[in-house]
């Protein structure tokens, strides 16, 4: 897909995974209001709105032209990952039920740079956590790869700066860390 101009793609939301999206995106800084959300629709790209509310999926088909079948099916085997609680496209660990039935809400996409803004999880030494959120000897990660910080905004300055921040962070650690060894020996 990234290698064809002009393509996009969706991610296709239920009445809660959109309620859910929409504070997601306020909590982090993204929408000034969970309300905001709710013009996206009026919004066009190449003549096609960023975001299609529909009462149901049968509108949603109506109003984007998209296979009511396509659409069924697509939904039916995230439903069945969710049930197996294995997502077999992206191996995503949180999954969530997608109802059927009631509004829809499909919010268009584009291939574009951003950066990482990571998943990795640290502790304030900037070492990279376990599954259990204990730390793992001798791994530590700074700047968009580490999740929770500056994915929080994603302003191109206050990524360099936490860039900086956390690389300074984790290099007065591990100098601390040295000195520290250098004197039990």
């Amino acid at each position: 897909m990234l290698q064809k101009r002009g393509k996009k793609f969706y991610v296709l939301f239920d009445e809660h995974s959109w309620n859910v999206f929409k504070q997601k995106a306020f909590r982090d800084h993204l929408i000034k209001e969970p309300e905001d959300t709710e013009k996206w629709d009026e919004i066009m790209n190449d003549g096609e709105p960023v975001l299609v509310k529909a009462e149901n999926l049968q509108e949603l088909a109506d109003k984007t032209g998209m296979p009511l079948e396509n659409l069924s099916e697509t939904i039916d085997a995230w439903n069945y990952d969710v049930r197996e609680e294995r997502d077999q496209a992206f191996n995503r660990e949180e999954l969530e039920h997608f109802v059927k039935e009631g509004k829809v809400y499909l919010l268009e996409q584009k291939p574009r740079f951003a950066s990482t803004l990571g998943r990795l999880r640290v502790n304030p030494l900037m070492q990279v956590l376990n599954k259990k959120g204990a730390p793992i000897q001798g791994l530590y990660a700074v700047g968009n790869i580490v999740g929770g910080y500056s994915s929080q905004n994603s302003a191109g300055p206050l990524r360099t700066t936490w860039a900086l921040v956390s690389a300074f962070t984790c290099a007065d650690h591990l100098e601390k860390e040295q000195k520290d060894q250098k004197a039990e020996k």
